[in-house]
This record gives structure tokens, sequence and C-alpha cells, in this order.
């Protein structure tokens, strides 16, 4: 990997043909086939060994699948995260998927990243974001291929693994309908300790619902020392805003 890459140069009208013409016909050989002798792929990888390009055919299959009729999902724009600068993207399920089925469509590769790499290109909170850590093999790894998308929640819709040649695969936890966004579980402290950072829905719900039974217990301890004063003995545990007092709560 090159800290100084820059993307290759390519009339995007190409792709975008060589997709329309696949959903079209289905031919995913010869869509392969345009893709790889197109120039900026050719001069890339004309001096690279018959197995980098098998590499790299395999690696663009994995996005033309997309565009299979019976793939069960999309990429859609997903602007929930400030660490995309709310313009990431997800993964959202088309078809039923029944729990601990895996998911064959959606696939993706793993990069294993050294030491050297982490600390010669990797940039926290800048390009991160799709790099895990593998317990397994104690090394850091890059997500690549469509699988990258999956998002993050605290209560995933489905898990992943990656087998000994570094593809992943993504299996459902419980059954998804259409609709339904694929996540998976990154880890507990990938969003700052104990994912206090974190941003999924779950942790959006969760942070509202204790907001909602705050505010409840505020009203209805308020209300208790109003009516109850004389009844019992109960000290309200006061906060100072300046000249206002705000109950929240009881300590007896």
């Amino acid at each position: 990997m090159n800290t100084r890459f820059r993307k290759l140069r390519g009339n995007p009208r190409i792709f975008n043909k060589v997709v329309a013409e696949f959903i079209s016909t289905q031919d995913k050989s010869r869509a392969l086939n345009i893709l790889m002798s197109a120039p900026w792929v050719d001069d890339k990888f004309r001096l690279k060994g018959i197995d980098k390009r098998e590499l790299c055919r395999d690696y663009l299959a994995m996005f033309i699948d997309i565009y299979q009729p019976d793939a069960g999902f999309e990429i859609q724009p997903c602007d929930r995260y400030s660490m995309d600068k709310n313009c990431g993207a997800k993964i959202v399920v088309t078809k039923s998927w029944f729990a601990k089925e895996t998911i064959s469509t959606l696939k993706g590769v793993v990069a294993n990243l050294d030491k050297s790499d982490e600390e010669s290109i990797l940039v926290a909170g800048q390009n991160d974001f799709s790099v895990m850590y593998s317990t397994r093999r104690k090394s850091a790894q890059l997500w690549l291929g469509p699988a990258a998308f999956i998002n993050h929640d605290c209560e995933p819709t489905c898990k992943f693994s990656v087998t000994d040649s570094g593809h992943i695969t993504i299996v459902a936890l419980r059954q998804l309908k259409p609709g339904d966004e694929v996540t998976c579980f990154y880890g507990k402290g990938f969003f700052g300790e104990n994912n206090e950072n974190c941003e999924c829905i779950t942790c959006e719900q969760m942070k509202s619902f204790q907001q909602e039974k705050g505010q409840e217990n505020v009203s209805s301890s308020s209300e208790s020392v109003s009516s109850d004063s004389s009844s019992r003995k109960a000290y309200p545990v006061r906060k100072n805003r300046g000249s206002k007092s705000v109950y929240y709560g009881f300590f007896e």
C-alpha cells in the first residue's frame, strides 16, 4: 500500500456501460473481460504476474455480482455516522434471509497489515474505518470489497468470519426482511472506551430511552416532593444551576 496512491484514471462511462449491459444480459465473463482490458487496468497489471491479474478479476467480480437479480442486497447512501462525515454507505437486503443463513452473494476479502503498515499508512479517524483487528492472527486487517460497506451495530443483524484464504463470510443472526440493514459488531472498543462514541441505531435508541426515563424520574420526583413531604422523610438531591435548583430524585 502506498500513501501517495492516486486512483486509476479511467472513464466512468465505460464502467457504467458495462454495468448496464450486464444487468441486461447477465454475461459476467464478457463484463469482466471488458473491464480487465480497459487501459487503466491493463496498464496497471501489464507487468504483473497472472496470479495478480486473477486476483484483480476476482475482486472486480465481487462488485459485478451486486447487479445480479438474486444478489439479495444493495449498497445505499448512509448519513448516520460523523466519522464518515455523514457521507457513507450501508448494505440493505432486498430479499428475505433466514437466521443462520450465509449471505453468499455479499463478499469481501481482507489484507493483513503488519506493524510497519499500521504506523506508516493508518491515520486514526481519517483512513482507519475499514480496519479491524484479528485476535487470531494478532494483526490489523483492511477490509475490501462490498462487505467493507457493512456498518457496526451493538445489536447486529449478522456476524462475520474470515477464512484462512482471507475471504469474508457473512451469516444472518436473525431473519432479515427486505429493507433491513446488514450490520456486524466491530468490537467493544472500536468507537472509544466501551464504544462510548458509538452512533449506531441501537445506541441512539438506548440513549433516547434513558433520556425519556430520566425526564420521567425528574417529573415523578418533583411530584413526590410536593405531595409526600408531610408523610415521608425524604431529602431531594439537588444540582445547582445558578439561582435554580433541579430535582433529580430522592436520597433517603
